[in-house]
């Protein structure tokens, strides 16, 4: 169930840069933006949960198919490898910075929207630097994602 979360924290932002055209008003391209931010987090923390949810789940049912052993302590030391209580540190950050993988993806799609209708923005003399915010996400995204690779590689 968290893979489906995830396969909507990729796609729903790519849905939403693409339903509205470049003739739109800038507060509704902008808002569009700020949404599928806001939908990104939403779904990265419904992702959190719902791996968490299985993982208790899985340890539950340890604990009822261990109902012979007369001690709680030894059916939690039984059971104990089903949760991983040790990773508090990855869950407060996706919660409390969850909103950062959400901005990097929704700036990349904006710029791939901007891409795309590039010709047609500037026809319709709207030009493509008159939007700050989404200049902002965009560079914001960039500079993470290059971030993010020089801490991985």
């Amino acid at each position: 169930m968290s893979i489906l979360f995830l396969a909507l924290f990729f796609s729903f932002p790519l849905f939403l840069m693409f339903s509205i055209s470049p003739e739109a008003w800038r507060w509704k391209r902008t808002g569009r933006l700020l949404l599928a931010i806001m939908c990104g987090y939403l779904f990265v923390n419904l992702a959190l949960h719902m791996q968490q949810h299985e993982q208790y789940a899985d340890y539950e049912a340890c604990l009822e198919s261990l109902a012979h052993l007369p001690k709680q302590p030894e059916r939690h030391a039984a059971c104990a490898h089903h949760v991983n209580i040790a990773d508090g540190a990855s869950n407060v950050f996706l919660l409390y910075l969850g909103w950062l993988p959400a901005l990097m993806i929704a700036g990349w799609w904006k710029l791939l929207w901007r891409r795309q209708h590039r010709n047609k923005m500037i026809s319709l003399r709207k030009g493509l630097g008159d939007d700050r915010i989404a200049n902002l996400i965009i560079s914001l995204s960039y500079y993470m994602t290059l971030l993010l690779l020089v801490i991985v590689i």
